[in-house]
């Protein structure tokens, strides 16, 4: 395991101290003889638009970790921002819920020890793609959680009819459909009703977002499954989004092609905390009967 001597820093400038955070993790590290490089303390006091977030990613590209201060949103746009590169995050709380990030910010000097003694592992998550082929050419998208087709500003059911590898599945009346990895399983499709899966299992969920057949329900296809869903016609506006982010509007007769990518995501998880234990701790599971 080769060790993090040089580590870069980002944090979610919509976050309330995010500054103080920020230079009280720099100091620290600084303090422990390593190199600590955090761009955006040297620019304004302000909040720093999404543009200017994305340049300071670039300027941490040769790091060997980089820390983000945030919650699990921040995480996932520096988890997209750097596809294609093998840089490892790891993400310091200072949201709600939290899957991603391996620790709350009280318990940074904790983290940052067992950064030192060595005492984490570096696993890899896909990501997820979508491609839409019309006459703007061919379009692809990439997401970490989830990719998610709903309705638009009419309270309406809109129409999507889902092929799996070719083959029809359903077509569901509905007000939208996620298609989650195992990453996002804890995100938009839980609350929707799909099931919790461990990050390791190599399959997508296809979770209808209130359908209107009650027979409707979550399905798992193995990862190396190519799903197609096709907008129904004379609907509603319809529209596109990865991880909650940058909204596509899918006209109607619109097939919209979702695979697994080929990029990965590096995440840090620190000691021998796992994903059970997270969940066990974030959805207040006590173990116990009642």
């Amino acid at each position: 395991m080769r060790q993090i001597k040089q580590i870069g820093l980002i944090a979610n400038p919509e976050k309330p101290r995010w500054r103080t955070s920020l230079a009280r993790a720099v100091a620290r590290i600084k303090k422990a003889g390593r190199g600590a490089f955090a761009p955006q303390l040297s620019g304004r006091p302000e909040k720093q638009s999404e543009p200017r977030f994305s340049e300071h990613l670039k300027a941490l590209r040769q790091t060997d970790l980089i820390i983000v201060i945030g919650g699990d949103g921040t995480m996932l746009g520096v988890a997209r921002a750097l596809r294609g590169t093998r840089i490892p995050i790891l993400g310091i709380n200072t949201g709600n819920l939290g899957f991603l990030t391996a620790a709350p910010m009280a318990d940074l000097e904790k983290v940052l020890e067992c950064i030192w003694s060595q005492d984490y592992r570096i696993v890899s998550r896909p990501f997820i793609e979508a491609s839409i082929r019309d006459s703007e050419g061919d379009r692809r998208w990439v997401a970490l959680n989830d990719f998610v087709i709903n309705r638009g500003e009419l309270s309406r059911m809109i129409q999507l009819t889902v092929f799996v590898d070719g083959d029809f599945l359903t077509t569901y009346q509905c007000d939208g459909l996620i298609v989650c990895s195992p990453t996002g399983s804890t995100a938009y499709s839980l609350s929707a009703g799909g099931p919790i899966i461990s990050p390791e299992t190599s399959v997508m969920t296809l979770t209808p977002i209130c359908p209107h057949a009650l027979s409707n329900r979550s399905v798992i296809v193995p990862f190396g499954s190519m799903i197609e869903v096709e907008v129904g016609a004379h609907r509603p506006e319809t529209i596109l989004t990865g991880d909650g982010q940058v909204p596509q509007s899918l006209p109607p007769g619109t097939r919209v092609q979702f695979r697994k990518s080929r990029h990965q995501f590096r995440i840090l998880s620190i000691g021998p905390h796992s994903f059970f234990d997270t969940l066990r701790e974030k959805m207040k599971w006590s173990g116990s009967n009642l």
